[in-house]
């Protein structure tokens, strides 16, 4: 009886090895081409402040997803930055929505629980954790989302990122 379960749990161990195994290659790719994509096209507006666009920096790593958004602003020496970081797991709904000036903004709904948080300010100041949302009255807010707005009018590119980052939500998940 031993040697039996031995040998099935022996199998059960290598079909879930090459199961994840065969899933990498499609995470990776899938998670290559969003890094190269939000790179190219997220952009903080601030023309209507006349400050300096911020770009923000994305990057991914296996199943977790960073955002780094650095300013500088060298005539008042003093810089400031955050990087935030969710794992994909943790993203409940993906979708977007037109602007009015024809652009996109990609919505992704993460928990504030999920998402983790580094601001630092000047040269060594920081704090960081991870932060619910509530209302005036002390309510947990029920808006959960990451807002990116999209320097692109081709809805049939950002249907693509919808489906990629679904994609790679769900390889993470079963992993």
């Amino acid at each position: 009886m031993k040697p039996t379960l031995f040998l099935f749990t022996f199998a059960f161990v290598l079909l879930s090895a090459s199961f994840v195994q065969a899933q990498s290659p499609a995470l990776q790719k899938n998670t290559q081409w969003l890094e190269k994509m939000l790179n190219t096209l997220v952009k903080e507006d601030n023309k209507k402040s006349g400050e300096k666009e911020t770009k923000p920096d994305f990057k991914f790593t296996n199943c977790q997803m960073a955002m780094n958004v650095v300013t500088d602003n060298k005539e008042d020496n003093f810089s400031m930055g955050f990087h935030l970081n969710w794992l994909l797991k943790d993203v409940t709904k993906v979708s977007y929505k037109k602007e009015k000036d024809g652009n996109y903004t990609l919505m992704l709904n993460v928990p504030p629980d999920k998402m983790k948080m580094d601001m630092g300010f000047g040269n060594d100041n920081s704090i960081s954790g991870s932060f619910n949302m509530k209302d005036e009255k002390g309510n947990k807010k029920d808006d959960d989302n990451t807002s990116l707005s999209l320097s692109t009018k081709d809805e049939k590119l950002v249907q693509e990122m919808v489906r990629k980052f679904e994609e790679s939500i769900k390889l993470c998940k079963g992993s």
